[in-house]
């Protein structure tokens, strides 16, 4: 069976992207310097990459901040992130590994 139409349906807009604010999560991470943090779930994993070139202006100076994707491999993860700091500052990252999960009983 055919259904003809006089007029075509009007488009829908379907948003493609997400909007992040990238300005909160930036101040988020400064006020718990050292500590690591989901900041963004199945996201793609560019982001990484455009916070260390320093793309994002939330994120400048980049070299104050450490990112890292964990995910199953293919183009989507969740996006790790920690303040550190100006380079050469005493502050480290905790464990210096985000993949390493910290239950309650880990203090």
């Amino acid at each position: 069976m055919v259904e003809w139409l006089k007029d075509l349906p009007k488009a829908v807009s379907i948003p493609t992207q997400r909007k992040y604010d990238w300005e909160g999560i930036a101040s988020a991470l400064r006020s718990m310097p050292g500590e690591w943090a989901v900041v963004a779930r199945d996201v793609p994993r560019t982001h990484a990459a455009m916070i260390r070139s320093g793309r994002y202006r939330a994120f400048r100076p980049p070299d104050h901040y450490e990112v890292t994707t964990v995910g199953p491999a293919g183009n989507r993860a969740d996006l790790y992130m920690v303040y550190i700091g100006a380079p050469g500052a005493k502050l480290k990252a905790n464990e210096g590994d985000p993949r390493r999960v910290r239950s309650e009983a880990d203090g």
